[in-house]
C-alpha cells in the first residue's frame, strides 16, 4: 500500500472561527449559553472532566435538526480566511485532509464539502422523526486532548503518516 499522508484539522476555532456547541447554546437563549459556557470553562480549567459535561451540555441545549443548517451556515460564514487555500495546497502536495472534531458531523459537513474534505471524524447528533434532539453518538474526539491521539492512532492503524 502506498504511503498516504494524513492531515488532521480541527473544525471549531480552527477551520472556522466559531465554536459550534456555543452557537447551538446561543440559539436557546442567554441562560442556556451561560450554563454551557460555564460547564466548558470548568472542563477546560480542569475542575470537571470534559467527558462529564459533553452530554450534559447537549441535554440542556437539545439542538433540533432545524438548528443544524443555521450552525452550518455560521461555519461557512466564519471560515478561516486561508482554510480553502491551505487545504487545496495540502491536497496538491499529496496530503489527505480529515476533520477530527468534538463538534457535530451534520453541522460540519457543508464546511467539509466546501473545502473538499471527504472524511469527518466527529460526534453524530441523533434526531427523532419530528427533528427533535434524541441523543448523540460519542466520538473519541469529544474527549479533552483526544484528537491528537485519534490522529496518531489512525495513522498507525492505516499504515499512514500523520
Amino acid at each position: 500500500m502506498p504511503d498516504v499522508k494524513l492531515l488532521c484539522f480541527d473544525c471549531d476555532s480552527t477551520l472556522s472561527a466559531i465554536e459550534g456547541v456555543d452557537e447551538f447554546a446561543r440559539l436557546r437563549g442567554a441562560e442556556c449559553f451561560r450554563q454551557s459556557e460555564q460547564m466548558t470553562r470548568d472542563a477546560m480549567e480542569g475542575r470537571i472532566p470534559l467527558e462529564q459535561i459533553f452530554g450534559r451540555r447537549l441535554e440542556i441545549i437539545r439542538p433540533a435538526q432545524a438548528d443544524v443548517a443555521r450552525i452550518a451556515e455560521l461555519y461557512l460564514r466564519e471560515i478561516e480566511p486561508t482554510a480553502a487555500a491551505t487545504v487545496s495546497a495540502a491536497k496538491a502536495a499529496g496530503w489527505t485532509p480529515v476533520i477530527v472534531s468534538g463538534g457535530f458531523v451534520q453541522a460540519i459537513r457543508p464546511l467539509a464539502d466546501f473545502l473538499g474534505i471527504a472524511r469527518i471524524e466527529a460526534v453524530e447528533l441523533q434526531f427523532d422523526g419530528a427533528g427533535h434532539y434524541a441523543g448523540f453518538t460519542p466520538h473519541p474526539a469529544s474527549r479533552k486532548g483526544a484528537s491528537p491521539r485519534w490522529c496518531a492512532g489512525c495513522a498507525r492503524s492505516c499504515g499512514r503518516r500523520a
